[in-house]
């Protein structure tokens, strides 16, 4: 059974078509064809918890519609921290912790 999920970071939205069985290795690997950041750059987080790469998933409970995070790494090697703006154009999210 295929499900999207939306990827989100500041205004940017990918919807990505994927498979409970798919893990987050294979979703960073799909989106690096899109977004052109490799997958070892990216982060990617659901409400908060980063998500590891070689969990699927159904494992880590990501369903139809889910919405997930990500982050690139910066120049200097260290990870961005989360930003997402609201569709509605309210103050940015810009902590891991309260990424809904």
């Amino acid at each position: 059974m295929s499900m999207y999920v939306r990827v989100k970071r500041e205004k940017l939205t990918v919807f990505m078509h994927l498979d409970p069985t798919d893990t987050i290795a294979v979703l960073k690997d799909k989106l690096q064809e899109l977004v052109q950041k490799p997958a070892a750059d990216q982060q990617l987080y659901k409400e908060g918890v980063l998500l590891e790469d070689d969990k699927t998933l159904a494992e880590l409970r990501v369903e139809n519609d889910d919405e997930l995070a990500v982050a690139y790494r910066s120049e200097g090697g260290e990870f961005e921290p989360l930003t997402v703006m609201p569709f509605d154009g309210r103050v940015p999210v810009n902590d891991a912790t309260s990424v809904n």
